[in-house]
This record gives structure tokens, C-alpha cells and sequence, in this order.
């Protein structure tokens, strides 16, 4: 059917002007001409040929006759659209890449180099390109021994160094259709800042466990693991705390090493699953030094899974409450005995609720009480409480017993084993009491009398610390004792005035004689004692 139809007929209006400037271009030099002719049919539909045009001439060199192949390329137009598209795809993908991407052939020459991270190397996107590993890295024999063993199959991660600038490269080999391996990719990150804030971390917690191990408080540290806790970590403290045993502990469940508290155990285990802190003071036996202390623990939770213990050892402190809470008890009983003394005028109820006061406040249960005798330089006992028998009325020398040693030093004595005493008395061999003190009773600096309380408790001794409360007692106590002998003393001279007035009444009531001689003595024998 076209047989006789003109060839540019069958060309659309579009293309038809460049296929006239194609033809027209042919010539007895150039008389073949192949090219791409776009054709847009009805529909908008497009296809693509390909034409070969060939030029007739005769010998005069005109053109006789035109001769044109042509064939449908549609198909591989649209693949070779598709690859462009592509290309410019990875080009603009690759160029704004963070890292580093690069290809090699299996001669370690650049096929593409990409990526911002080229910068690092001195180069920008396609510079590599042409030129081999051996070329790039002359000057850095660690990076070519890497690149040239990733090529060789051997490697397929590594970490490089460019100027500083640290990368973490995954390198993966492609293959021919053959399945031969033609080439190498490689793919990098650019891990400066990572490393260097993980070298940044290291070194801080360097810092903080230097800091760790020398806090001048004891610290253990326990770890969770399967419902368990376990020793993990200690800082210096602890281990001398522990005489440096505490690293054989190291792995140690919480639950055996506090097996004996389990009040322990238990505030670990709640410190760790309401995630705060906690406190608890005790008093304990050390497993590790066999130690009785006193501490303090507190308990502080550390995400994700630790739980530290803080362990202070407050014994002294304790100790010190303790001994200041003993003061306290003991002048509160001194107050309350001296507002009991103070109430007795009478000095035989005086001398004996002194000495029953001085007994229990030492805590003790038995005692003695000697005034002392200046004309005759000797003791004699006034009151005895719980001696076994009633000592009242003995004598005792300077030096003899507790109580003479007292007389003879003036100051007080303590015997902590009297059953084999060299210096005690023969009257108090029979009796079975293990320690003793001695206190002397003084008014206005001379010596009035002492105070002796003893103890059978077989562990029992007289410290300093009972020494000083007994002398503030005695120094009330010798008090008391002239204030009733004062006011004893007092009622004398009243009495005697009575009687002296009242022998005064009788003789002036009477003019005779030896009635009022008689009287007087009647007065006087109220007042005056004679055989």
C-alpha cells in the first residue's frame, strides 16, 4: 500500500523539518546516515526508531535513489532513560552522602568516589576516579594493607584513619554475571565524634571511679541478676573496712552474705524495685573481721541494675551517746539522791539512806559507812548495808581495807579482786565480794568519813567514770552529814537554855536551900550525863 507514497508523508509534522535537514545532509563523501527519530502518533502515544539512511549516486555524483532501514528502539530508549534517570539519582544521592562510598575495579582502580567525607582525604565527589589505591594511599601503608586485603576477599570491616577524621567501612565485593568478583564497594561512616565522645565517657568514668574508690566512705556495690543481687564492686574504704577481704566476696549473693539480717536483704530488695533511697542503722557482727560495730547503711538505687550501700561505722559515736546518755542517767539519780538526803535532819536516818543512795547508785548492792574519829585517827563504822552481817561499830586503822587505804591517801581506791587482795582486813575474809571502791567523805578540806561500795558480780569492776559520780555524791553527802550535825548540835544548845531557864524558875520559887539545890539537879540531869 505505499508502494508510490512520498516518504515524508509517513514523517510527523514535528520531526518532519530535522528528517529534510538529516537527508539533505547525505552526499556522495557522506552518503550513509544513522539516527534516533522520535515519533509521536495519534493518542500522544511515543515511540522511538532508529533509521539508517543510504544515498544512491551515479558516476556524475548525483543522488538517484535514497535506500533507509528502520526499526523500533522503544524498548531500549526507555532503558537507557531509566538508566540516566538512575545515574543522576546515585550521583546527587552519593555527592550529599554524610560518609564515604567508593567502587574499585579488581585492579584497585576508582570507579566512583562520592560522599562528603572525601573531604577528610583531600578530595571532592569523582576525584578518585582514574586513579588506583596504590596512588591515594602511597603515604599511608596501614590504609592500602586494609583496602588491598578487602579486595583480596579477606576483610569486610575495618576502621580507618583519614587525617584525623576516623571511619567505620563495611566493604562488600560485586561480581560479573559469571559470578567472577570484579570489584569492591565500600561504605563509611564517619565515627570521629562518636569515638571521641566514647573516649570523652571513658575517660569521665576513669574520673569517677578514681573518685568512686577514693570517697573516704565505705561503698559496696550489688548488682541484680535473676531475682538475686550479687557483690559487683567496692571502693577503698570498704576493703579496709573489711581488712581487705572483701574482694573474695566479689560475686557473693546479697542473700548469704547478710544471712544473719535479713532485715538487710530485704531494704536492698525494696531500694532496687521502688528505685529510692533508704537508711538503716544497726548494730552487727562483720562477717569479714569478726568485728562488732555500730553503723549506719544507706541505700542508693543506680539505673539500671545496681544498688549501692553505704556502710559508716558509727561505733564511736554510739559510744559517745552512749557515755552522754549515761551522764545524763546518772545525774538525774545524783539529783534525785541528793534531793532525798537533803530531806533527813536526823543523822542516824541521814548516814543510812546516804549509804543505801551511794550502793545503788553504782549500781551495785552493798556498802559501807565510816565517819572518821580525829582524836583517835581512825574509822568507825556508822552504817552497813547487805555486808552479810552488821559491821557497825569497827574500827578501822589508816591503810587497813579499802576503806583505811582511803584515810591514808586521802583519795579514792578501787580493788577489783578483794578475795586475793593483799591489803584487805581479816572481819571481811568471810565475805565473797569481788570488787570494791573507797570514797572519802570532806568538809571544808578535812577528812569527815567514807563511803565504801562493794559488788560479788564476778565480771563487775569500779571504772574512773563511777569513781567521779561517787565523789560528786560525797561531796553533797559530807554536806548533809554537817548540816545534821548542825542542826543535832543546834537542838543541844536549845535544850540546854530550856533546862538552864527552867533551873532558873525552880531556885527563885524557892527560898530554902537544899530544896533549891535539889531542883538544879533535877534540871541538870536533863542535860548533863553522869554516873
Amino acid at each position: 500500500d505505499l508502494i508510490g507514497t512520498p516518504f515524508l508523508n509517513l514523517v510527523g509534522e514535528k520531526e518532519r523539518e530535522g528528517v529534510i535537514k538529516k537527508v539533505q545532509s547525505i552526499s556522495k563523501d557522506n552518503p550513509t546516515l544513522d539516527y534516533n527519530l522520535k515519533v509521536e502518533l495519534l493518542g500522544e502515544e511515543v515511540t522511538w526508531e532508529n533509521w539508517t539512511d543510504r544515498g544512491i549516486f551515479n558516476e556524475e555524483g548525483e543522488l538517484i535513489e535514497y535506500q533507509a532501514v528502520g526499526r523500533d528502539i522503544t524498548s531500549e530508549k526507555m532503558i537507557e532513560n531509566l538508566l540516566l534517570e538512575s545515574s543522576e539519582m546515585l550521583n546527587t544521592l552519593t555527592a550529599n552522602a554524610p560518609g564515604l562510598i567508593f567502587l574499585l575495579d579488581s585492579n584497585g582502580e576508582f570507579l566512583l568516589s562520592a560522599g562528603s567525607g572525601l573531604s577528610a582525604l583531600g578530595y571532592r565527589a569523582g576525584e578518585l576516579v582514574g586513579q588506583t589505591i596504590n596512588d591515594v594511599f602511597s603515604a599511608q601503608p596501614q590504609n592500602l594493607k586494609v583496602i588491598q586485603s578487602a579486595l583480596d576477599g579477606h576483610l569486610d570491616r575495618s576502621e580507618m584513619s583519614f587525617n584525623g577524621s576516623i571511619f567505620d567501612i563495611s566493604f562488600s565485593p560485586f561480581h560479573n554475571s559469571s559470578g567472577e568478583r570484579t570489584g569492591l564497594i565500600g561504605i563509611g561512616t564517619d565515627t570521629t565524634d562518636q569515638l571521641r565522645a566514647q573516649q570523652d565517657l571513658k575517660a569521665n568514668q576513669q574520673v569517677l571511679r578514681g573518685i568512686f574508690k577514693a570517697v573516704p566512705a565505705p561503698f559496696m556495690v550489688w548488682q541484680h541478676m535473676d531475682g538475686e543481687f550479687y557483690l559487683s564492686d567496692f571502693n577503698n574504704e570498704a576493703a579496709r573496712m573489711t581488712d581487705y577481704k572483701a574482694k573474695d566476696f566479689i560475686g557473693v549473693p546479697l542473700s548469704q552474705y547478710y544471712a544473719d539480717l535479713p532485715e538487710m536483704v530485704e531494704d536492698v530488695h525494696i531500694c532496687y524495685k521502688e528505685q529510692r533511697q533508704s537508711k538503716r542503722e544497726m548494730n552487727y557482727l562483720m562477717r569479714t573481721t569478726g568485728k562488732v560495730m555500730d553503723a549506719v547503711l544507706r541505700l542508693n538505687f543506680v539505673p539500671p541494675d545496681l544498688v549501692m550501700v553505704m556502710q559508716m561505722d558509727i561505733t564511736e559515736q554510739k559510744t559517745v551517746e552512749r557515755n552522754l546518755q549515761n551522764r545524763i542517767d546518772e545525774l538525774t539519780a545524783l539529783r534525785a539522791t541528793l534531793t532525798d538526803i537533803s530531806s533527813h535532819l536526823d543523822l542516824d536516818e541521814l548516814l543510812t539512806s546516804i549509804l543505801e543512795r551511794a550502793v545503788t547508785l553504782l549500781g551495785s548492792a552493798s556498802g559501807e559507812l565510816a565517819l572518821f574519829d580525829e582524836g583517835h585517827d581512825q574509822l568507825r563504822i556508822v552504817a552497813s548495808y547487805n555486808m552479810g552481817r552488821d559491821y557497825t561499830g569497827t574500827i578501822i586503822p589508816p591503810g587497813e581495807g579499802v576503806m583505811g587505804r582511803v584515810l591514808e591517801a586521802g583519795k579514792p581506791v578501787a580493788v577489783d579482786n578483794h578475795a586475793n587482795w593483799e591489803g584487805r582486813m581479816p572481819e571481811y575474809s568471810e565475805i565473797p565480794w569481788n570488787a570494791g571502791i573507797g570514797i572519802p567523805l570532806r568538809q571544808d578540806g578535812r577528812m569527815i568519813g567514807v563511803i565504801g561500795v562493794v559488788t560479788q558480780e564476778e565480771d563487775k569492776v569500779f571504772s574512773t567514770s563511777d569513781a567521779r559520780l561517787l565523789m560528786l555524791f560525797a561531796q553533797q553527802a559530807a554536806i548533809a552529814i554537817e548540816n545534821a550535825n548542825l542542826f543535832h548540835a543546834a537542838e543541844e544548845r536549845a535544850s540546854e537554855a530550856e533546862t538552864l531557864a527552867k533551873a532558873s524558875a525552880a531556885v527563885a520559887s524557892t527560898l530554902n536551900q537544899e530544896e533549891a539545890i535539889r531542883r538544879i539537879l533535877e534540871q541538870l540531869l536533863k542535860v548533863v550525863s553522869y554516873d
